[in-house]
């Protein structure tokens, strides 16, 4: 896996700033309706619950449950790949890293320094297989191999079918995933929003975030014991925890 520093840094950065330049050149073209607008709604929760927190997170990641059909898991997965955040294999590493070394000079997060569209979130430095030698599988090495290939061919997918669809489909919500990714980890680790556990780390839940990140706002509650649900107190509410409560085995 000589080549997996190339799936994050600068190959997963120029794909969120292609999609910054598409959102923002494309704004004074699109047609502005409250459809195409419910759209991108849609299809940014599809890339931020169910691609990035569900997936790369909660299951990829934290292998906090398993899928009792296959057929689920690899439609899932491919959700996963067309939100645009990085491979698995990738996308994991750098979240383990940061579960190892948080709010440290080590934590791929770079804690208590903030910007939009950064290089440093998705960076990694030096390769640790111990990391992630249990998701780099065969399949898993194939999407990391080609990740961009799937990406191209999920956006020419939507050009062909409709030039609006893939800015509201594709475009503008990986945009809008990107601001919530950035925001999410910079104010998780500082001192706003509230904490349940006294944990190592800085970790924080963040109620302000929940539009747009749903339960992964409560980052403290994930710190303190990764699981299935981030969901601790009562009104601490968690959908992501319903919808894997429906493909959970």
């Amino acid at each position: 896996m000589k080549n997996i520093t190339r799936m994050s840094g600068p190959l997963i950065l120029s794909i969120q700033y292609a999609s910054l330049f598409i959102t923002i050149a494309g704004a004074f073209f699109v047609s502005w309706t409250f459809s195409w607008i419910l759209v991108a709604l849609l299809f940014f929760y599809l890339y931020s619950a169910i691609g990035v927190s569900m997936m790369l997170h909660r299951y990829f990641s934290h292998k906090s449950f398993e899928f009792k059909n296959p057929i689920l898991k690899w439609i899932f997965t491919g959700i996963s790949i067309i939100s645009s955040r990085g491979s698995p294999i990738a996308w994991v590493h750098i979240h383990r890293e940061h579960h190892a070394y948080p709010d440290t000079d080590r934590d791929p997060h770079k804690p208590g320094k903030f910007s939009l569209f950064s290089f440093r979130t998705t960076y990694i430095k030096e390769l640790k297989l111990f990391l992630i030698k249990d998701v780099l599988t065969k399949e898993q090495k194939f999407i990391h191999e080609y990740y961009l290939l799937f990406i191209l061919a999920w956006c020419i997918s939507l050009l062909l079918i409709n030039p609006l669809l893939f800015y509201f489909a594709w475009a503008l919500p990986v945009c809008l995933n990107q601001i919530a990714q950035d925001l999410w980890n910079y104010f998780s680790h500082v001192n706003v929003g509230y904490r349940n556990f006294e944990t190592k780390d800085n970790s924080r839940n963040v109620t302000w975030l929940w539009p747009l990140i749903l339960g992964e706002s409560w980052h403290n509650n994930h710190h303190n014991a990764p699981s299935i649900t981030t969901k601790v107190k009562k009104w601490e509410f968690d959908p992501i925890n319903y919808i894997i409560g429906l493909v959970n085995k």
